[in-house]
């Protein structure tokens, strides 16, 4: 069982490499909490993504603010081969320590762009996000990076998301075979 989550800086392009690394998986929602979307191929289930899907603030963004405790128990108990989440909602240490005491391994796929490109991003999608918001988000985004870096039991790796989000998705499959089966 493997979980991957991408962490980053709002706008750098965590939604827009889960959209192409799940583009020809097959979709429903899941029912239960918290809210996940199963990823079909080939008629049969090859894993699930948290949260949900929307024009902004996509992935586990888009769950209630209380998730955190839903999300630890459920992770617990979720026997999917591959588990997919982006966004900062159940980016944490605890969510990743309590998937690999469950047994999965942990990749955490950090994505990163020069501010100027993320800013860019962000305005092109309408943000409404202050600075100081978007500065405290980058801070935790690689704060969480750091922390997985020096907790020495995850999978810890970057991808340069100046790449086109093919070339992001074929990095991604390279750190992370797993996800050859999305493909």
């Amino acid at each position: 069982m493997d979980l991957i989550y991408l962490i980053g800086a709002p706008g750098v392009g965590k939604s827009t490499l889960m959209r192409e690394l799940t583009k020809n998986c097959g979709r429903y929602e899941a029912p239960g909490k918290p809210a996940y979307d199963a990823l079909l191929k080939d008629g049969g289930i090859v894993g699930v993504e948290l949260g949900r899907r929307r024009e902004t603030f996509s992935g586990t963004d888009a769950l209630p603010m209380d998730v955190h405790p839903k999300a630890l128990e459920w992770i617990k108990q979720a026997p999917f081969p591959l588990v997919l989440a982006e966004g900062q909602r159940l980016g944490t240490l605890a969510f990743f320590s309590a998937a690999d005491d469950a047994g999965y391994n942990v990749h955490v796929l950090a994505l990163t762009s020069p501010p100027e490109v993320s800013a860019q991003r962000r305005a092109q999608r309408g943000s409404k996000q202050t600075e100081s918001w978007v500065k405290g988000a980058t801070t935790r985004a690689a704060h969480l990076y750091q922390g997985a870096l020096a907790a020495g039991r995850f999978d810890v790796g970057i991808l340069d998301a100046c790449e086109s989000p093919q070339r992001l998705a074929d990095g991604a499959r390279t750190l992370v075979p797993a996800l050859e089966v999305l493909k």
